[in-house]
């Protein structure tokens, strides 16, 4: 169709030109012929590139034949792995299904072994329960005579701290006693600065009575007088009054030794009335605390 339009295209131009007809079919001739080796060149390119085109997609294929070819025997290789995995894992889960059967009988065994030894242990535990409170009451019990023998104890050391104190105010007032009945123990009236001794009412200014006591036993000692007209002054009258000197005791004035030297210090109690004596008999009470121990008395003309 291509080279019949070119045709009748060369005619239509030798007819309105001036060339010759067998010029004009010697042109058309030169053309179709160029024409048709174009044809032909480019049908071999197209065909040459057609069949570089089939060669690389054979190339391509190729390739990914190759390529799928590992592939399948890569999975060929896992499928033999996979294959002795599952065999592996089918050995164990039957061991482990074996194990689970032997460990279900182990645990019935031991479940029935479990049931009789609770029975065993609910048993004891009420016997404990029974001990316990068999105990518990034991203990109360001994509680309550702990508790008694303690505020007994209690009772006996109060009794024991009485009776230390009350043999301490007894050795005292022995100690005192026996001052009493040995010439450490002085009774007298005086006068003057230098209290000179006297037996003359008119004259004397105070009486004194005075003894040796164990150091530290001195400041619970007190005294009354009465006087001849029956008037009593009491230990809290300003005319009563007490000192306490170093003691000049010697070994041979003591009775069994009782108060040693250096270990004793003296009592020097006085009564200096604020008016006159009177003739009579001057009568001295003497206490420790409140608990009497002896008397002395003391005439004045």
């Amino acid at each position: 169709m291509f080279v019949l339009k070119i045709s009748q295209t060369l005619i239509y131009i030798a007819m309105k030109t001036k060339f010759s007809s067998r010029e004009i079919i010697a042109a058309s001739v030169f053309v179709v012929a160029i024409i048709i080796a174009g044809v032909f060149i480019t049908k071999d390119q197209i065909s040459s590139s057609n069949l570089d085109k089939e060669k690389i997609k054979n190339e391509v294929l190729l390739s990914e034949k190759l390529k799928l070819a590992k592939d399948i025997e890569k999975l060929k290789k896992d499928a033999s792995s996979f294959q002795s995995a599952k065999n592996n894992y089918e050995a164990r889960i039957h061991s482990i299904q074996e194990q689970l059967k032997q460990n279900g009988f182990a645990m019935a065994d031991q479940k029935r072994k479990s049931e009789s030894i609770q029975a065993q242990l609910n048993g004891s535990i009420e016997n404990l329960k029974k001990e316990r409170e068999t105990l518990n009451q034991q203990l109360k019990e001994v509680n309550q005579t702990l508790a008694a023998l303690q505020l007994a104890n209690q009772q006996l050391a109060e009794q024991l701290s009485q009776a230390q104190k009350e043999n301490d105010e007894m050795n005292v007032n022995l100690a005192m006693l026996k001052a009493m009945l040995t010439d450490n123990y002085c009774t007298e009236a005086v006068r003057g600065k230098a209290n000179k001794t006297t037996s003359r009412a008119r004259w004397t200014e105070k009486l004194m009575i005075s003894f040796d006591l164990p150091k530290g036993e001195t400041q619970n000692i007190n005294f009354t007088i009465t006087a001849p007209d029956g008037k009593t002054y009491s230990a809290n009258d300003k005319s009563l009054g007490s000192v306490v000197i170093e003691s000049d005791l010697q070994e041979v004035a003591t009775l069994d030794n009782m108060i040693k030297p250096n270990e004793s210090e003296r009592l020097m109690m006085s009564f200096k009335p604020a008016k006159k004596l009177a003739k009579g008999n001057y009568h001295f009470n003497i206490y420790n605390n409140d608990k009497y121990i002896g008397s002395t008395q003391l005439k004045l003309r």
